[in-house]
């Protein structure tokens, strides 16, 4: 019986590749039914909120032993870091290509990748360094002119905003996990140092919440400037809400 598992996962995000969102195409065969379900689950909790396009058939094939597992490791923690690519099992064989944010998330897919298969696999890359301001698009067109949303006068977060950094963690991973500096801003309303503290604590509400959706921690870096960069004029209530912001910068 000839062995045929997984023959194609395909990430086609948004990204400066598309215009418009599209979703990750998951095709092939697997073993068994818990096979198929379980690479759904992995997929999902990997890209949360990007539409999973399921062409998966189940059965008629054998799976080296670990198979599913192997696959189901290599979705989670390499996977993610790739835009623009594929995943392809075929029998034995693994390969992983597309575009990572820079030298060091090539590195680190590569290696988790590599590791993610046991003995009896034959693995390989052929990933590609994207530019970053062609990343930085795709967050900026994900934001728009929207803000995070908080409670007023504290770093709690809204149903509104947490929807918002949703969208971006799907963006973010889009994109290949890229380093990000997370900057909060406020209006000029009341005490400046109050303010400054007040932007850090919602730039690392957000960081928290892009956490909990699977964003590496030790790719954030936060910072508050306050009221000090304006990005409207404060004199209006329009203009205030407006400054009340967050900024996702991918760092070169």
């Amino acid at each position: 019986m000839r062995q045929l598992i997984l023959a194609l996962l395909v990430l086609v995000p948004s990204s400066s590749f598309a215009d418009e969102a599209k979703p990750i195409v998951v095709e092939g065969r697997v073993p068994d039914e818990n096979a198929k379900q379980d690479t759904l689950r992995r997929m999902r909790l990997a890209f949360p909120g990007v539409p999973i396009n399921d062409r998966l058939e189940v059965g008629g094939a054998t799976a080296l032993q670990g198979w599913t597992a192997d696959v189901g490791t290599a979705i989670s923690s390499a996977l993610p870091r790739v835009a623009h690519g594929t995943l392809t099992v075929n029998g034995g064989n693994a390969r992983l290509e597309g575009k990572v944010a820079d030298e060091a998330a090539r590195a680190a897919a590569t290696e988790t990748f590599a590791a993610a298969f046991r003995d009896g696999f034959v693995v390989d890359t052929a990933l590609q360094v994207d530019a970053p301001a062609n990343r930085q698009k795709v967050l900026d067109r994900t934001l728009g002119r929207r803000t995070v949303q908080f409670e007023s006068g504290s770093a709690v977060l809204t149903l509104e905003g947490t929807a918002v950094l949703d969208e971006m963690a799907a963006a973010i991973a889009q994109v290949g996990m890229p380093s990000l500096d997370i900057i909060g801003h406020t209006d000029a309303a009341g005490d400046r140092q109050a303010n400054i503290l007040l932007s850090m604590a919602r730039a690392d509400a957000v960081k928290a919440h892009l956490g909990r959706r699977g964003i590496e921690p030790g790719r954030m870096i936060v910072s508050g400037r306050g009221p000090d960069q304006p990005a409207a004029d404060n004199a209006t209530a329009t203009g205030r809400a407006r400054n009340r912001r967050i900024e996702f910068l991918i760092r070169e």
